[in-house]
């Protein structure tokens, strides 16, 4: 995921220099800060605002660090008068968004700030940047109309500004997190992170996830909205210390399914209908449609299913061993075998089996782990998966292949990120996807790794590249950039299906969706070459 760190209370520490402050941002995993910038010369607290000209001077470290300014909160007087400044900030420094603070809970003064704002924003969007609006405590508790000040505020900016929610300071201020997340979904922008062991006036401030703030709801909700996510402690106890226990505690949720429902659908590629089969209230992915049978193969807690396309029911396939399949599976050529990607009661991670497809005895393929299966040659020779190896001291990611009964492991990738091989019909190539050109792309090779050649070049993170059966359409799924890094493949966030042909000519979006992880992992595509099956999802908090 990508997360910032808000640097008001590292810097209101005093006792660390700012260099000193970014590079532990840094080291802890953050990709972004969030400053806060004084406009009027003003500093209300001690180093925590800086001088305009400090943010300039700072920025080239900054971006010496692989850190960069997506966000930043100001201190103005005037914010109709320093909007220019802030407009010529916004491109030296590459700032998407700027903060500001509700300035009072007079409906007098809210509504004479509300003017200042609208012709603030006038001028920020000619540079495309937005203005969005943190809440404090008091701003929740207090009511103006019938709401609170931060809500009522915003009403009246009428669209000028989108919201940053503070959730530690929205839960304080005696809100229900997840309703008042719900409420204002379509103008939230950006989530802010703070816990405490207590909300109210003795709270204790604590490390995220220490506490008892609602943080994996607001996870899950800035996730599926696509909102910017920032940690934003005022206290810091220990440094580093705290600060890399709260990136790591978010970070372990990436892919938290809390909540979620799943929808088995099946999509005409040629109208793009959509014709949704059923409905599970727990987590279904990733899944195969056999040509022998009118049925699917998905998987689920663990689980190898099938489900009858006819009466829509669901029957278990025994996989021995193999009691934690995860999403990457793969049904054989003559569909005698399904190969699964699963840990077993003695070893955790992940390895690929194959079963007889009625179910039965897991027999080992791959001894090492983790190996994530993806394709299985027509012909049957090789299955083909992706696996992370040491090789040289340092960890990487690879296609790798093998033969049906296991044996040595070829390596077939050596550049970036590789993942999701899988062989055309006819077996004369394998598509996969790698970052090695920076965004997650599709590339084809041949089955002894040679004619490596890149496939899509959009600005966009590009997920596997599902062949049909006649060879003639290759079907992804799609993440904006900037949402995650091209590496990840996260459940739970706003997606699109695209199509192109084989040799990556005539890329075009098909739908859009609610998914991603579990969505489409593994070749769907119905024997017709027409249809696919894809998962979609729902949160419901």
């Amino acid at each position: 995921m990508i997360i910032g760190v808000q640097l008001y209370g590292l810097c209101s520490k005093g006792d660390l220099e700012i260099r000193e402050i970014l590079t532990a941002v840094r080291d802890a995993g953050a990709l972004f800060v969030e400053p806060c910038v004084s406009l009027s010369g003003e500093n209300p607290v001690p180093n925590t605002f800086w001088p305009v000209d400090k943010l300039r001077e700072l920025m080239p470290f900054i971006k010496e660090l692989g850190l960069s300014v997506q966000s930043c909160h100001v201190g103005s007087a005037d914010l109709q008068k320093d909007a220019p400044v802030m407009a010529d900030l916004a491109k030296e420094c590459g700032i998407r968004y700027f903060v500001i603070q509700v300035p009072s809970a007079d409906p007098v003064a809210l509504q004479e700030a509300a003017f200042k704002v609208r012709a603030a924003a006038d001028v920020l969007a000619e540079c495309g940047t937005e203005l969005l609006l943190h809440n404090g405590k008091a701003d929740i508790e207090a009511q103006v109309a019938g709401r609170s000040a931060y809500e009522y505020f915003t009403d009246i900016c009428l669209g000028a500004l989108r919201m940053q929610v503070d959730i530690g300071w929205a839960e304080a201020g005696g809100a229900c997190l997840t309703q008042f997340l719900a409420k204002n979904e379509s103008r939230i922008a950006s989530v802010h992170f703070k816990d405490f062991v207590k909300p109210g006036e003795d709270r204790e401030d604590v490390p995220i996830g220490a506490g008892s703030v609602h943080t994996r709801d607001a996870l899950q909700f800035g996730r599926a909205n696509g909102c910017m996510l920032v940690v934003d402690q005022d206290v810091y106890h220990e440094f580093p210390g705290d600060l890399t226990a709260s990136l790591r505690y978010l970070n372990s949720l990436s892919n938290m399914r809390d909540h979620s429902v799943s929808y088995l659908n099946i999509l005409d590629t040629e109208t793009c209908e959509v014709k949704v089969l059923k409905r599970f209230d727990k987590v279904i992915e990733a899944p195969n449609w056999l040509r022998n049978e009118n049925a699917l193969i998905y998987n689920s807690e663990g689980k190898i299913w099938k489900f009858d396309l006819e009466t829509l029911e669901s029957t278990h396939i025994d996989t021995g061993e193999a009691i934690s399949c995860n999403n990457d599976h793969v049904v054989s050529y003559d569909e005698q075998w399904i190969a699964v990607s699963s840990g077993s009661k003695d070893v955790r991670g992940s390895r690929i089996y194959k079963v007889p497809i009625a179910g039965g005895e897991a027999q080992l393929l791959t001894e090492k782990t983790p190996s994530y299966l993806h394709g299985w040659s027509p012909d049957g020779s090789m299955l083909v998966y992706c696996a992370f190896r040491e090789v040289g001291g340092e960890l990487h990611v690879d296609v790798y292949g093998i033969g049906p009964e296991g044996g040595e492991e070829t390596r077939l990738t050596t550049e970036g990120f590789n993942d999701g091989p899988e062989f055309s019909f006819d077996g004369e190539w394998i598509y996969y996807i790698s970052t090695r050109s920076g965004l997650m792309q599709v590339w084809r090779m041949r089955p002894d790794g040679s004619e490596q050649t890149q496939l899509t070049f959009e600005e966009q993170n590009n997920w596997f590249g599902h062949i049909s059966p006649d060879g003639k359409k290759v079907v992804g799924i799609v993440y904006k950039k900037g949402e995650l890094l091209p590496s990840e493949h996260l459940s739970n966030m706003h997606v699109e299906l695209w199509i192109m042909d084989p040799d990556g000519a005539n890329h075009k979006k098909l739908i859009g969706f609610f998914g991603g992880q579990g969505s489409i992992n593994v070749n769907s595509w119905a024997p017709d070459s027409r249809r696919l099956a894809f998962v979609s999802y729902d949160v419901e908090l």
